[in-house]
């Protein structure tokens, strides 16, 4: 499958517009699939200068309800009269920041609400797509809110990512794709063991991390482990510092990839 980089925080060069978001491309043998759309136009100006016609996308998926994810959607419903958006059931919940700033879903978007289809646990689109949220699963690595919040009925409580939901596409092997992975990796990658899981394409959201906290070095080095476990690809993307990308760079090796705007691959 052709896979093509929309959004990202940085880009391969000056060609490509960059914002704090995410939006990707990918054509399988029997999809045109979106995940995300970023928080702007950019992924649109992105997507001519590659030469991806969105009007052609039959799928869309939301991986979660931040806006630097889905408020560029408005600007592909406009282009695309067809596609279903594939979203959490929790997709348009109030959630905020750690300077409790809201960082949900635009409301106006609640009036394409008929282009939507909630998902709570897993819902199979076909043997070849399907996406699930891991609500039901048991983690088996600790969920980090790291400061984020969610407002429900009046109260602000640490948002457990109910909202989150993963993208997996493929019929032998499969490519998983993810936002932020704000419910961790690990737990991700375990959750879906038992689907030929190949490749993985997402952020992985240790940003802010202190590379000097031996404590933050060690759950690294843990997780590196638990990657390297399941003899997949990793192609990060959007939510990382610079320095995580390059820890992860070193501990997995031939099956590390960084990934930017512009970009276009096979997997």
């Amino acid at each position: 499958m052709q896979v093509s980089i929309l959004t990202d925080n940085r880009a391969i060069n000056s060609d490509f517009l960059t914002e704090d978001g995410m939006s990707i491309h990918i054509r399988s043998k029997r999809h045109n699939v979106l995940v995300d759309t970023g928080q702007t136009d950019v992924f649109v100006k992105n997507a001519k200068k590659l030469g991806i016609a969105l009007e052609d996308v039959d799928v869309c998926c939301l991986t979660h309800g931040h806006f630097e994810h889905c408020n560029g959607l408005i600007y592909f419903l406009e282009i695309n009269q067809k596609a279903k958006v594939y979203a959490s059931h929790d997709i348009f919940g109030k959630y905020y920041n750690v300077n409790n700033e809201y960082i949900g879903i635009k409301e106006e978007l609640k009036k394409f609400q008929d282009r939507f289809v909630f998902v709570e646990e897993e819902y199979f689109i076909d043997d070849s797509l399907h996406v699930f949220t891991g609500n039901d699963k048991i983690p088996i690595s600790s969920v980090r809110e790291a400061g984020f919040s969610a407002r429900s009925n009046g109260l602000m409580e640490p948002d457990d990512f109910h909202h989150e939901m993963y993208v997996l596409i493929g019929d032998k092997q499969k490519l998983m794709v993810s936002g932020c992975t704000h419910k961790g990796i690990s737990n991700v990658m375990h959750w879906a063991r038992f689907e030929r899981v190949n490749s993985f394409l997402g952020g992985m959201h240790f940003s802010k991390f202190d590379m000097d906290n031996s404590k933050i070095v060690r759950q690294l080095e843990q997780t590196a482990q638990d990657l390297l476990h399941y003899h997949a690809k990793y192609f990060f993307c959007h939510c990382s510092d610079e320095s995580l990308y390059d820890f992860m760079a070193v501990k997995l090796g031939e099956n590390y990839n960084r990934v930017l705007a512009g970009m276009q691959f096979e997997i």
